[in-house]
């Protein structure tokens, strides 16, 4: 739902991006505050149910429509901060589990993050109290891109058009464009495909499962040539330029990192991925697609600079990745300022 007082800024940002840009509205209701002609201020109301939504749908992802359009209303009124607020209507339990969980967390690391743009009220509980050694999952069989005689081709949809899946398996099978494209970047050794992040209690299994992690996991991944960087990839097929993907690659990012700061253990302690996770310095996750919502990327402006400049001191850089399409091929990359 839409109260009157957030007409106004939504059109400023629709005119300073130059699309017809909609917010999500079920189970949430958009505010606004003025001083004069200047907006001050975005509010979001939030049912709680919402946070039990995967977090590729729109709803799910109102905390990264609602900094990017503060972001892009900032831009829009030349300077002078943009406040957010989001309030979650009822009372929030300490203990929870699975899209909860990682709402609450986003959330919260968001907000720690930007405390002088974003306000979560109430106050969100630890999502951390309680959890008796915490664990993430490795792969359990490999990835269908690595077992022999997958061919991206047979991965095409019934229409013969891309999926994630085929995207993802074309760029393994054929990574030598993308690491060129990469090279000033200190790019990766190989790309590997599939790094999961599912987090479990004590054990790996579906009784102890604290997040969604059957199919959870960041796309493709690869360890720096100077072991310091651990390279994420958050693919997008053809079509999707849905704000979504931030929401997805900062959950993504941000558990990982705390994976590596919390020293959570791994089922399998040698798996490759967590290994070069605990060596990395750093983190870099490339928000891939062949374009984006302009809400996440529009005439070379990114509400990204303010999660990197944020994050700059812990090692962690969001950066945005294009390629470009010949049928189903990939011809070429680009990366975005």
């Amino acid at each position: 739902m839409m109260d009157p007082s957030f007409k106004p800024a939504l059109e400023k940002v629709r005119k300073e991006t130059k699309h017809a840009i909609r917010v999500p509205n079920p189970g949430i209701t958009w505010s606004a505050d003025e001083q004069g002609s200047r907006v001050v201020a975005l509010r979001v109301e939030v049912d709680q149910a919402v946070l039990d939504r995967n977090m590729q749908t729109n709803s799910a992802s109102w905390v990264s429509f609602l900094l990017g359009l503060a972001y892009f209303l900032e831009l829009a009124q030349k300077g002078g901060p943009v406040r957010c607020e989001g309030h979650i209507l009822g009372n929030l339990k300490p203990r929870t589990r699975g899209h909860r969980w990682r709402s609450l967390f986003l959330l919260s690391e968001m907000a720690r993050l930007l405390p002088e743009r974003l306000t979560i009220t109430p106050a969100l509980p630890d999502v951390w109290q309680g959890i008796a050694n915490p664990m993430i999952n490795s792969p359990r069989t490999g990835s269908i891109c690595e077992k022999e005689g997958t061919r991206w081709q047979d991965l095409l949809n019934k229409k013969g058009e891309l999926t994630e899946r085929a995207l993802e398996c074309q760029i393994f099978e054929h990574p030598e464009p993308l690491l060129q494209a990469l090279k000033g970047e200190d790019p990766p050794i190989k790309m590997r495909s599939q790094f999961p992040v599912g987090l479990f209690e004590k054990e790996v299994s579906k009784a102890t499962h604290l997040t969604p992690g059957g199919t959870s996991e960041v796309d493709l991944w690869g360890q720096s040539r100077s072991k310091k960087i651990l390279h994420l990839f958050e693919l997008k097929k053809p079509g999707n330029q849905m704000v979504g993907i931030l929401t997805e690659a900062f959950y993504y990012t941000m558990l990982l990192k705390a994976v590596k700061t919390r020293n959570i253990e791994c089922n399998k302690p040698d798996w490759p991925g967590y290994q070069a996770l605990k060596k990395a310095d750093r983190i870099v996750m490339w928000l891939t697609a062949e374009g984006f919502h302009p809400l996440i990327a529009n005439k070379k402006r990114t509400p990204l600079a303010l999660f990197n400049q944020a994050l700059k001191p812990e090692g962690v850089e969001f950066r945005l990745l294009r390629y470009q399409l010949k049928g189903n091929r990939i011809m070429g990359w680009e990366i975005l300022p």
